[in-house]
């Protein structure tokens, strides 16, 4: 018996592939249409599981909207409150500020006093160089020499008019004069001019007392030893002047610069 269905197997063979093959097909098909069933129903699940999730956040949002607002609410007002308070604080240093800058400028317009210009006869007054026997001589830029009393008969009046700091004051025919050495800095008197000033510090009875002269005229002349004359042959004692100075103007010491003044 089984070896007739097995002959009729053999003889139908073709057949019997044919129909396997259509088996496996369906079954093959089959498979693969529940497969694409599973997917579609996969993403159709997951597809209306969205709407889901989001309706709970959007509960939870609309739960927690009031406390978020109070939130907000809170924190605006805490920073309008800090703001308020560091806009107040700034106002009140501000205000400290121009308090303090008020009270400074009275404290130093209170402390601060003006400097005052000394005059030239304040500075003089307060120079603190020694007086000669007949003073001090001061020129406006305040330099100075001290004034030795002398005569032309005096044998020490060439000394002390070689000696630093020491100009020779002497009466000549009634005439006032001090004389000194251009090269020790009474080269000073050629830049006087007209209207210029000197002062003259001495002590009077122990008392000090400046007096005050003015340039009335400045020109050259010669020493000829026994007298001064100017360029234009006039001797100075006959010249009307309450002061007159003189220095060289050459190594021989004939050539002068000569200066008149009044006491004013």
């Amino acid at each position: 018996m089984k070896q007739g269905v097995w002959c009729f197997i053999k003889s139908h063979k073709k057949i019997f592939l044919t129909l396997f093959m259509m088996v496996k097909l369906v079954i093959l098909v089959g498979f693969l249409t529940g497969l694409i069933d599973f997917k579609i129903n996969a993403l159709a699940n997951n597809t209306r599981s969205l709407p889901h999730n989001l309706n709970i956040n959007s509960y939870n949002l609309t739960d927690f909207s009031s406390d978020i607002k109070l939130e907000s609410k809170t924190k605006v007002n805490e920073v309008v409150a800090k703001t308020s308070e560091v806009s107040d604080n700034v106002v009140k240093e501000e205000v400290a500020t121009k308090k303090t800058k008020k009270v400074t400028n009275k404290v130093e317009k209170k402390t601060t006093k003006p400097v005052k210009k000394l005059t030239i006869k304040e500075k003089i007054n307060a120079d603190t160089k020694k007086l000669g026997t007949s003073g001090r001589l001061y020129f406006p830029s305040m330099t100075s020499f001290a004034l030795y009393k002398t005569s032309v008969y005096d044998e020490n009046i060439q000394k002390i008019v070689d000696k630093k700091d020491s100009a020779a004051n002497f009466d000549f025919n009634g005439a006032n004069v001090i004389g000194d050495h251009s090269n020790q800095g009474f080269s000073i008197i050629k830049s006087l001019k007209v209207g210029s000033k000197v002062y003259i510090k001495i002590k009077v009875n122990g008392k000090v007392v400046i007096k005050a002269y003015q340039v009335t005229e400045k020109t050259n002349g010669t020493n000829t030893g026994v007298s001064l004359i100017t360029n234009d042959k006039r001797r100075i004692e006959d010249v009307k002047a309450s002061l007159v100075m003189y220095t060289c103007n050459s190594l021989d010491g004939k050539k002068v610069t000569i200066v008149f003044l009044k006491e004013i």
